[in-house]
């Protein structure tokens, strides 16, 4: 299940790099299944993310978040934390995912980035 996440932001114009992290994505916390499937879960914080919200029996779990931080675009990288088994129901130590740097398009007039 994911607990939590970390990124980096990276402005290609200037070099300033912004740092986010919290538990979960946008609120909630998937459990990926073995099967490709997933359940959704939102609470308050990790610990209080028993509500499920969501499931899929084949489809895997996708999330965006939008921003136009950077209007001269930028990379972003960071890394996903994961509980096997559940957050409630731990099967085994924490482990990081690292997502590597993926480009930031420019934008312009008012565009945002999907992520």
């Amino acid at each position: 299940q994911l607990r939590s996440r970390r990124w980096t932001l990276t402005s290609t114009d200037s070099g300033e790099t912004d740092h986010i992290s919290g538990d979960g994505v946008t609120g909630l916390y998937p459990l990926l299944l073995d099967d490709g499937g997933h359940r959704v879960y939102a609470g308050q914080n990790a610990v209080d993310a028993t509500r499920e919200v969501g499931a899929s029996a084949s489809e895997a779990f996708v999330y965006q978040r939008v921003s136009n931080v950077y209007e001269g675009g930028g990379t972003m990288s960071g890394t996903l934390q994961f509980v096997p088994g559940s957050i409630r129901q731990p099967m085994g130590p924490e482990f990081d995912v690292v997502v590597a740097s993926f480009p930031l398009p420019n934008f312009v007039d008012g565009d945002q980035y999907i992520y």
